[in-house]
């Protein structure tokens, strides 16, 4: 899906959830960008897919093997832990699960879209996170 470039965090924080990349997407892929501190291992790590499943995230990437697949796996599992206490629409702090996702109080209520809207960014939409328990 994506990799290889130095500067591959904007593209991988376009696949996660708006709540978490305002709560820690940037952060988390700074830090991996940093333990790839060099340009082989930048060209040889590839994300595959980044998203949310069961209320937490998930990051899939290869091409890296010994510690530096340990570090980066190290990090990734402090961010996936992080992803459960994290509203997966505002990015706010949270302990309660909806439905399987992590949500904030204000976004579970019917004026979250409101809340939620006042958090992103200007000019970008919050996620809509669709009823996939059929």
């Amino acid at each position: 899906m994506f990799g290889g470039e130095v500067s591959f965090h904007p593209i991988v924080l376009d696949y996660i959830p708006v709540g978490w990349r305002i709560g820690f997407g940037e952060q988390m892929c700074d830090e991996i960008k940093a333990a790839l501190d060099n340009a082989e291992d930048l060209r040889h790590y590839r994300v595959f897919d980044v998203d949310e499943k069961f209320g937490e995230l998930r990051w899939y990437g290869f091409g890296l093997s010994g510690a530096k697949e340990e570090e980066i796996d190290r990090i990734v599992k402090k961010y996936i832990k992080l992803s459960h206490e994290t509203c997966v629409k505002c990015g706010r702090e949270t302990n309660r699960l909806v439905n399987g996702k992590p949500l904030c109080e204000d976004c579970e209520s019917d004026t979250g879209r409101q809340h939620a809207s006042d958090c992103v960014e200007p000019g970008v939409e919050p996620d809509i996170i669709p009823d996939t328990d059929m």
